[in-house]
């Protein structure tokens, strides 16, 4: 009887130690099976079993958040290392660089240690320097086009770009995502466009040819300064209307 009644008792504690050590172990399957133990033991035995089962909702659940941290990290690997466009992040403080991604650093031909040691204000040359610090200043907050610049490149050389950026916590910092258009082609052709609507303006002024434009849908119209005089306006006297037009028109 005194055998029989020790393991009664010694069993339920061996399950309860074994269980206990495999959930110590990492193993949060493990269960007591210990629902018909004696009053004391079987209130024990469901109270390590409940805890088994919580901790296994909560390693299923951390399993599931490092599932959508990998799949998040995935993405900005996507968005961000590989964009086709320079894109930053920087110190809204220091104004340092926090990281940089691939086309950045094709583009300006700075290696990346050498974009991280060095501010963002290090891309403009010294005539911009006063209007990037204000505009710095200015973008701390809420999405922002930051506008036209000139970015100097490592090796010599400048290009045109728009910037935008928003902000962004990055490890912890209070940092900017910004990212740059390399417009520089668009830069040249307008300026092609307007020194050669310079020349051609130059070239009827000097042969006395006016020119003028009209435009249906606003009933507006344009004279040079040539085609006035021909009609015996003083430069810049025109109306700019349709009607001015057909007042100048000899009623024959």
């Amino acid at each position: 009887g005194l055998i029989a009644g020790r393991l009664f008792v010694l069993r339920p504690v061996r399950a309860l130690t074994a269980a206990t050590a495999r959930i110590a172990s990492g193993d949060f399957s493990a269960r007591t099976q210990l629902h018909r133990a004696a009053p004391g033991l079987s209130d024990l035995a469901a109270s390590i079993d409940q805890m088994a089962l919580a901790l296994k909702i909560r390693e299923r659940t951390r399993a599931e958040v490092d599932q959508q941290l990998h799949a998040s990290e995935r993405r900005y690997r996507l968005l961000f290392e590989a964009n086709p466009h320079p894109m930053w992040v920087y110190d809204t403080e220091t104004l340092r660089f926090l990281e940089v991604n691939e086309a950045s650093i094709r583009l300006y031909g700075y290696t990346r240690e050498e974009f991280l040691a060095m501010p963002v204000t290090a891309m403009v040359g010294p005539e911009d320097l006063d209007r990037a610090v204000a505009t710095l200043a200015a973008t701390k907050r809420a999405p922002r086009y930051a506008g036209q610049w000139r970015h100097h490149l490592k090796h010599g050389g400048t290009i045109d770009v728009e910037i935008a950026s928003h902000e962004i916590l990055f490890n912890g910092r209070p940092a900017r995502l910004g990212t740059g258009h390399d417009i520089t082609r668009r830069v040249q052709a307008e300026s092609a466009v307007r020194d050669a609507e310079s020349r051609m303006r130059f070239a009827l002024e000097a042969a006395g040819v006016g020119t003028w434009e009209a435009h249906i849908g606003d009933r507006s119209a344009y004279w040079s300064e040539t085609t006035e005089i021909m009609h015996g306006l003083r430069p810049g006297t025109f109306g700019g209307t349709m009607a001015d037009v057909l007042a100048c028109i000899h009623p024959d």
